[in-house]
């Protein structure tokens, strides 16, 4: 058979002491009472705000991430149809509106190239979107075939 023994936690009022008549009241002053108070709110203020920026951290990663997913799938249509022309392109999503892109298509050589290598385009895509009063964006590049003329 299991034993469970209960603590008990005993307090002893303290004794009044010579020329003290409060005689056994023991409690908490006023002061007392606003410090505690004033401490716990300022601790309760610091764990709210820990949650704002923590909220607020984690929609700015939504946002950014979900354009650079968009901003891979018009890359990827673009590479597609590699070779390319130079020329610059913009547009939108359909399903996400707040998002926007820009594509432009360069000739690219590499420094030391030799003549007998096949020309190259760099794909500059920029995707944009708002944040608040300013605008945030990424940008990725890619090289893909030229079309040879």
């Amino acid at each position: 058979m299991l034993n469970i023994w209960w603590a008990r936690a005993s307090f002893k009022r303290a004794s009044p002491k010579d020329g003290d008549d409060r005689g056994s009241d023991c409690g908490l002053t006023l002061i007392e009472v606003l410090v505690a108070m004033t401490i716990m709110g300022i601790g309760l203020l610091v764990i709210l705000s820990g949650f704002v920026e923590g909220s607020r951290a984690r929609r700015n990663a939504y946002l950014q991430t979900r354009a650079v997913f968009l901003s891979q799938q018009v890359m990827d249509e673009w590479l597609a149809e590699a070779p390319l022309e130079a020329g610059g392109e913009e547009g939108g999503w359909e399903e996400d509106p707040l998002y926007h892109w820009s594509l432009e298509v360069n000739p690219y050589t590499p420094e030391g190239a030799e003549e007998d290598e096949p020309p190259l385009m760099e794909l500059t895509l920029t995707t944009s979107w708002p944040d608040g009063a300013s605008e945030r964006s990424i940008v990725l590049k890619s090289l893909a075939p030229a079309l040879e003329e």
